[in-house]
């Protein structure tokens, strides 16, 4: 088992972070991380951010595309001083490296831009004086389009790596993925050419926020809500982007995702967990919530169920059969040294399909967690399992589900596990219920479940097929067309 030496906080709305590694035990200092949604770098995507420090050495920013065929990274750090850009693009490697020295205790932003497949343009400024003090472009010529597919495990990690993560890239470049000390901020992506949007932090383990600026410090400082708050030096400390960010391939993506999300630290659902029962969510996911304590395995448990109030036949979340793409659950919950066996989460859903994670105790120092999806009209079951994972602290867990027989499981935005194969023990199927819900049985932060009504067509995601013209003058240069044309 890991030694894990992290304290987790789940945050949101965090334009400035500090990292501090007087907090973390001076043991491993190398597992302070945020977590930020992925990356998709289409022709004439970007992203940008702005940095601080006065640390000699430290990781900055870091995604990898681990699509099963390519273990694609980009690598951002602090080494001597100087800024240090690794581009890993399939059997293609390469090091940046900027001369001056960056660790002046002066904000600097960082913008990286994906002109097209063959064009790499990186640009460093000084924020003060918005000053462009180094320009790199880089040529590059592949037979795919690293960073393009619709995937969980392109997240972006912020100052530093999950330890198992951490643990992978370690031997290869150490003196890259040490952990970062100072600010990061303003962190935006910018999408197959869209204007560049502020990024919201889904995870990390920084146990204090550290909102130093004046964004963070008032809310609503901008009239309008269509107006971003940017942390800047100059007085009044503060920027509010009012510019028109509509895009037409943002709004078919968002148009195309469906979301649903609980959080279980929100006010709204604080204010009305203290009842037995009560309602909750906003239609079509209105969920009637009963809660009550049970007894399993001599472990006393705070059952909650919920259970959906409006039909939910044309809901992926409720009904496999209608997934036409990847169905993603995410969860964030603790793990307590439990001595038995038990649940701790199970979703029925239409036509005899469920969902099921259960602690499992192998031995007096061993456990695991299984992740059980039994397929509906009796198909059998997927099952995928971790085997390593931190107690009593957060654990931020997506399951994926592809229709029809695939079934992975991701710890911090790792690949831990996956299956293609389904099973059937009869003995452990269980009980089916005639009406569709969830039960959770342990205390989570959080569960949300997000697909795509139907496969995304845009040329910014096809590898085979591309349309698209080659401009590096415009930026928006995504022509999305019908694969039939």
């Amino acid at each position: 088992m890991f030694i894990w030496y992290i304290l987790l906080l789940i945050i949101s709305y965090v334009y400035s972070i500090e990292f501090n590694l007087n907090e973390i035990n001076n043991k491993n200092k190398n597992n302070q991380f945020v977590i930020y949604p992925s990356l998709y770098l289409c022709n004439n995507g970007s992203f940008s951010f702005e940095f601080r420090t006065k640390t000699k050495n430290g990781l900055l920013f870091y995604t990898y595309d681990n699509n099963y065929y390519n273990d694609d990274s980009i690598l951002i750090s602090i080494y001597n001083g100087k800024l240090i850009v690794e581009q890993k693009f399939g059997k293609n490697k390469s090091y940046e490296k900027f001369e001056q020295i960056i660790n002046d205790n002066k904000w600097y932003k960082i913008v990286f831009k994906k002109r097209s497949s063959l064009i790499i343009e990186i640009l460093l400024y000084t924020v003060a004086l918005r000053n462009v003090e180094n320009r790199i472009i880089k040529t590059k010529i592949l037979n795919y389009v690293p960073f393009t597919t619709l995937n969980i495990s392109s997240s972006v990690y912020i100052g530093g790596l999950p330890l198992n993560i951490f643990n992978k890239k370690y031997n290869s470049n150490d003196f890259l993925f040490s952990s970062y000390q100072g600010y990061i901020r303003n962190l935006r992506y910018g999408l197959c050419g869209c204007p560049e949007r502020i990024q919201y932090p889904i995870f990390s383990s920084l146990s204090n926020n550290y909102q130093s600026e004046v964004c963070e410090q008032q809310i609503s400082l901008c009239s309008s809500s269509s107006c971003e708050c940017l942390n800047v030096d100059e007085e009044p400390r503060y920027q509010c982007d009012c510019s028109n960010k509509t895009c037409s391939i943002l709004t078919m993506m968002n148009n195309n995702l469906i979301q649903y999300k609980i959080d279980f630290t929100s006010v709204e659902y604080i204010s009305k967990s203290d009842a037995i029962s009560f309602t909750y969510g906003t239609y079509p996911n209105i969920f009637n919530v009963i809660k009550k304590n049970v007894k399993t395995n001599s472990n006393e448990n705070n059952l909650i169920t919920f259970s959906p109030i409006h039909n939910q036949d044309d809901n992926c979340m409720w009904n496999l059969n209608i997934c036409s793409t990847d169905l993603i659950l995410t969860f964030i919950f603790s793990i307590e040294h439990f001595n038995n066996s038990q649940t701790i989460f199970t979703q029925y859903l239409k036509n005899d399909a469920s969902i099921h994670i259960n602690f499992i105790v192998l031995n007096s120092s061993s456990s695991n967690l299984h992740f059980d999806l039994w397929l509906p009209f009796n198909r059998g079951i997927l099952r995928t399992q971790i085997t390593e994972f931190p107690y009593q602290i957060p654990l931020f867990i997506n399951l994926v589900y592809r229709s029809p027989l695939s079934l992975s499981v991701f710890l911090f935005g790792q690949l831990i596990d996956y299956t293609t194969s389904s099973i059937y023990i009869q003995s452990n199927k269980p009980s089916s219920l005639s009406s569709s819900s969830f039960n959770t049985y342990v205390d989570f932060h959080s569960i949300s479940w997000s697909y795509q009504k139907q496969p995304f067509e845009c040329c910014a995601y096809m590898h085979n097929d591309e349309r698209f013209k080659r401009d590096t003058t415009n930026l928006d240069l995504c022509q999305c067309k019908s694969k039939k044309e």
